[in-house]
């Protein structure tokens, strides 16, 4: 990442970073749907709906929890992505 994008970033307000981070994470996480549907993997992450208008009462600790938590999945997903590669790997090695 760039000096110019963190500067940009950092210019904006909390409630516009707080949208721009659930944007990357569900991103992240379309990338991830992507990636298992095109190596036919059964898809398993669920990322938390950020949307203001279905959590006008989210206090900060919420927040921060889903965000935590939509993290952590992503990171599982990629595991068992790398996982699953490895054991696909390994079983066409078994098959020469």
């Amino acid at each position: 990442m760039n000096e110019e994008f963190v500067n940009a970033y950092h210019q904006l307000d909390l409630p516009t970073k707080k949208e721009k981070l659930c944007r990357e994470l569900h991103v992240i996480g379309e990338y991830l749907k992507d990636i298992e549907n095109k190596l036919g993997f059964a898809n398993q992450i669920e990322l938390f709906n950020y949307h203001p208008i279905n959590n006008k009462e989210m206090t900060e600790e919420d927040y921060m929890t889903n965000i935590y938590q939509d993290i952590f999945n992503i990171e599982r997903e990629l595991i068992t992505i790398e996982r699953l590669l490895e054991k696909n790997k390994k079983k066409e090695g078994e098959e020469l």
